[in-house]
């Protein structure tokens, strides 16, 4: 069988996480700055670092930016994917719960805890989103047969769910405990939970470029039989 949106949205889903670990590694980068500047009074950092200090401004707009444009291409190919399989439909419905949260706790004026939990929601419901995909393309997977594959899938997205919980928590504790430990430690701790977040990426890039050529090569072997 011949699945030409299906295709076409998991390449734009693919670039968005392509762009996700791209945010990872800004991420990190920014983290690790900051920290550097912290310890530094606000003088200093006026007279000596402003270069550093715009050069963090720089890379969170930029961050903010990447942000935006990869839920923008889930979005679009979640819509494409869903014309051939229901789950697809409901990752993009949770999409749109997540884009509604990241707006409401980037632009509303809410307290501080309140935004704090808007970002932890719409972490979860980006993992939701994932995980019908997932279920997508285990959907299609079995309609071509390719049983395999399917569990194949089944059994990532198990392993998938751990790195993201290591890293969920440890971001969580790492935000509360935020300039009450040594910088070194901080940092440290950053790089870990960057290490987990990347990990979940790039098995999830994997398994969308694996699917990818699953359904190319199920597309060009279509070819030559209706030309026959």
């Amino acid at each position: 069988m011949n699945y030409p949106n299906t295709l076409n949205g998991l390449r734009k889903i693919r670039l968005s996480v392509i762009l996700e670990m791209v945010m990872s590694v800004i991420m990190l980068i920014i983290t690790v700055l900051s920290l550097l500047l912290l310890n530094e009074p606000p003088k200093t950092i006026v007279t000596q670092h402003l270069a550093l200090a715009s050069f963090v401004f720089f890379l969170t707009a930029a961050d903010a930016v990447l942000a935006i444009i990869a839920l923008v291409m889930r979005l679009v190919g979640t819509n494409s994917a869903g014309k051939e399989a229901a789950p697809f439909r409901t990752a993009f419905i949770i999409l749109i719960c997540s884009l509604a949260g990241s707006v409401a706790a980037n632009l509303l004026p809410l307290p501080e805890t309140v935004k704090d939990i808007l970002s932890y929601a719409v972490r979860c419901l980006s993992l939701a989103s994932m995980i019908y995909i997932f279920s997508g393309i285990r959907v299609i997977a079995k309609s071509m047969d390719k049983h395999a594959f399917a569990d194949k899938g089944k059994r990532l997205l198990q392993l998938i769910l751990i790195l993201f919980a290591i890293s969920f928590i440890g971001d969580i504790i790492l935000s509360k405990l935020l300039h009450t430990l040594p910088p070194i430690l901080e940092v440290v701790l950053s790089v870990a939970v960057t290490a987990f977040s990347l990990a979940v990426s790039i098995l999830y890039y994997r398994h969308l470029t694996e699917t990818v050529s699953l359904l190319e090569a199920g597309q060009n072997a279509q070819i030559p039989a209706e030309e026959n």
